[in-house]
Formats: structure tokens, C-alpha cells, sequence
């Protein structure tokens, strides 16, 4: 392989980019006796934190309609959809959906039109037991990643298989490693691995575990470090010899993201990017000084709610899980999870499909509107970016925005958007 795939269970994304000619707003910066340049940016205007002298940038919204929206409530065929997971834009407008309910990808045209469905359920060299990532590769590759078998599958545009490999688990692990990117190399980068037991030992209360991203290539049985990093807030609880695991409402969690030759990396207990290069060393490090903001105890109620209605949701896709013991004791440990008073730094970290930084802003509401700051790659600001209410960013450039809804009935659509983009004032 041409690309090295940075893969982790720090965070969640599904990005991919390339060289960028985008350049942003002058920063402070300046060089390390290491080296490591440091970028300090200014809150933009508009922002929360903003000062009377902050830069006012480009802002980005979405045009008034869709160029393209997939996914219908009735009927089977393609755009039936079970579960998306993820979506990659096509460089002749048309998306390839990835179904995590059925393994399956599904291509459509830039009008919608289907064109090919590939993958499936099952253990074979172009089958998932759990597809849950999409990049697009050099020369209009997709690959598909599954994060349970670490497997990788290729496909090209028209939907061929196109080869692919199982990376190596160590024995006694579970894998759980999220797809990020892709970085210069011939390596996969993945979480080390959960092993069942030691989280079933795990002791009550709120923990953050180290993490590790790891490198491996196809055949190696030992992985290299690529970077530690704390894991996501959880608050694990025993009730009646049982194990509960949830992440702490508004709870701190470390976000990766890959491209070109740069894995850039963030823990949002502060607002911090490290961008590293494919030996793990530290490049560039882009900070952005801001006070943490408070949550009210209305917000946090609504998103217990909110996590509450989720979480039945998705056992409701499960046989016999709706309305069982193990769904209630679920319930109840949402109800009385531990949050945090404060927002997380930042909410997401991506990397565009130009190579641009995207980092999103907390909110108490993650539903709702989606402010963006986006970055040039050596870290200076670019745009402010507005996302619609709803809209679960899934992959993004500088030209348009892809990403999942979800209607009133449970009905997931994937929805294609240009970007509206007016100059700073």
C-alpha cells in the first residue's frame, strides 16, 4: 500500500486529505529548542472568547438545499438504509455510503442514482463483521475498515475489490480500532487493543485510560508506539455483578486525525493540536487560549436525555435488548452518570479533503448548529464554517460538507452540501 491508514480509539472521524494551498490569517508563532514550531491563534470573531480586536474571517455556511440527499422512509432498496456509519464524496460528485447494518457499501451518482453495492456480513476477504470507517485513497481507492477483525478491505470507484489485509491483534485483546486517515507509509496505525478482563476488573468510578496508537504493517506480529494519549472519560459502575461502561456527559476525550504527512492529535481537555509526522515525532503544536465554559444544570439534564434516547435507540435495532434488564440497568446508570460542569475544549478534529485543520466548537447542544474553526495546515486560521442542526459531519473539503441526519421517525439520510462562502468583513 501507498498510504499508511491512522487508526485509534481515542476519538471519532472518518477524514482524508492532501496538499493544501490554503493559507490562513497571520498567527504568533515561533520555534522550540526542539524544533516543534508553536502557532498561538486568536479566538476568531464571533466566538465565544472572542476579544474587540479578533479577526474577523471568512464565513462559511451551507448553500439553501442539499446538491444531493440519500435515504427514505418506506420501502427497501439501496437507499434504505440500516445504520450509516460512514461517507466519502467521490471526485465526480457522486458518495459512496458505507451501511453499517447490513456490511455493505453503496455507491450512488451525483443525481442519486445507485451504481453498486459491495461488502456484506461475514468473514470473507471482502466482508465485515463490523464496517464502521470509509477513506478515499490516491487514484479513487475507497478503503473500508473494520474495526473488530482489523480488517482492511479495498475497493475501486466502479466497486471491484481491490485487495486489501488483516492487521495483526495480540492474543487475549479485543479490537476496537476507529479508521482516522491516511499518512505517507506502507503501515496501519491502530488502538493496542481492549482486553475483556481488565475492563471488566476496572474499579467503580470515573476513569481516563491511557490509549495507544499504534503502527503495524501487514504480516509484522509486534506493532510499533506511534503515541499514548489519555482515552475517553468513562464512568464504569458493577450494579448487580453486571459491568456498565458510559462516557461521562460532557466528559474530556482525545480526537486523532490523519493526512498527507502529518497525524495530528488532540486531547479537548484544553485546546490544544499537535501535528506529528509518521515517526511519532512532535512538528507543530496550535493552541488557542480560551476559558473553559460553564454547562447549566438544564443543559446537562437535556443531554442525559438526550443520551437516554440514544442508547434506546440502538438496542431497539437489537433482538430481545428493548425493554431487557441489561436495558434498563443501561437506563438507570445514564440517569445517574456522573457529569462534567464545564464544556470539553473543542467537540471534533478532522482533516479536510484539501488538507485544511477543521475543529469544532463545543457546544451544551451537539445537535444543534455546528461551528467550525478551520485551520491551514501550518495552523493559521482560515474560516469560521457553519453546519445545519442535525447534521453529523462526515467528511469535509473546502467546496462542500457530507453528513448523516436523522428525522423525527429514526430515518438516517446522508446529505450532500456546498459551501456559501462570504469574506471577512
Amino acid at each position: 500500500m501507498a498510504a499508511l491508514l491512522a487508526v485509534g480509539a481515542l476519538g471519532s472521524l472518518v477524514a482524508c486529505g492532501g496538499e493544501s494551498g490554503t493559507s490562513g490569517v497571520a498567527t504568533a508563532t515561533s520555534r522550540d529548542s526542539a524544533g516543534v514550531t508553536l502557532v498561538t491563534d486568536p479566538v476568531p470573531y464571533g466566538l465565544a472568547g472572542a476579544s474587540k480586536s479578533a479577526p474577523h474571517l471568512p464565513e462559511w455556511t451551507v448553500a439553501d438545499e442539499p446538491a444531493l440527499r440519500l435515504g427514505k422512509a418506506e420501502g427497501g432498496g439501496p437507499q434504505a438504509f440500516g445504520r450509516v456509519v460512514a461517507a466519502v464524496r467521490l471526485p465526480d460528485g457522486g458518495v459512496v455510503v458505507a451501511d453499517g447494518q447490513a456490511g455493505e457499501l453503496r455507491a450512488f451518482d451525483a443525481k442519486g442514482r445507485h451504481l453498486w453495492t459491495a461488502g456484506g456480513k461475514g468473514s470473507g476477504p471482502q466482508e465485515f463483521r463490523a464496517l464502521q470507517r470509509l477513506v478515499m485513497l490516491p487514484g479513487d481507492t475507497i478503503a473500508a475498515w473494520d474495526p473488530l477483525a482489523l480488517h482492511l478491505v479495498l475497493f475501486t470507484s466502479t466497486g471491484a475489490f481491490a485487495g486489501g489485509f488483516t492487521a495483526h491483534s495480540s492474543t487475549g485483546t479485543m479490537s476496537l480500532a476507529e479508521l482516522y486517515g491516511l499518512v505517507d507509509g506502507d503501515r496501519v496505525a491502530t488502538s493496542a487493543g481492549i482486553s475483556p478482563q481488565a475492563m471488566m476488573s476496572t474499579a467503580d468510578g470515573v476513569h481516563r485510560d491511557t490509549e495507544a496508537v499504534v503502527l503495524r504493517s501487514a504480516g509484522a506480529s509486534a506493532p510499533d508506539t506511534l503515541i499514548s494519549m489519555p482515552g475517553r472519560e468513562t464512568e464504569v459502575s458493577h450494579p448487580n455483578g453486571t459491568f456498565q461502561a458510559n462516557a461521562v456527559l460532557f466528559g474530556r476525550a482525545s480526537h486523532v486525525a490523519a493526512a498527507g504527512e502529518r497525524v495530528y492529535v488532540g486531547d479537548d481537555a484544553r485546546w490544544e493540536i499537535d501535528a506529528l509526522d509518521p515517526g511519532g515525532k512532535l512538528r507543530v503544536r496550535i493552541r488557542m487560549d480560551r476559558a473553559p465554559k460553564a454547562v447549566t444544570d438544564r443543559e446537562i439534564s437535556a443531554q442525559r436525555k438526550r443520551r437516554i434516547a440514544d442508547v434506546k435507540r440502538e438496542l431497539g435495532q437489537m433482538p430481545g435488548a428493548a425493554g431487557s434488564r441489561f436495558a434498563k440497568q443501561v437506563v438507570e446508570h445514564i440517569r445517574k452518570a456522573t457529569p462534567r460542569h464545564t464544556l470539553p475544549a473543542f467537540a471534533d478534529l478532522k482533516v479536510g479533503a484539501s488538507g485544511d485543520v477543521w475543529v469544532k466548537e463545543s457546544s451544551p447542544d451537539p445537535e444543534g448548529v455546528g461551528r467550525w474553526i478551520v485551520l491551514a495546515p501550518d495552523g493559521s486560521l482560515v474560516a469560521v464554517a457553519t453546519a445545519p442542526a442535525g447534521l453529523h459531519v462526515l467528511q469535509v473539503g473546502p467546496d462542500f460538507v457530507l453528513g448523516r441526519t436523522r428525522d423525527d421517525l429514526g430515518v438516517q439520510r446522508v446529505v450532500l452540501y456546498s459551501w456559501a462562502k462570504k469574506d471577512a468583513r
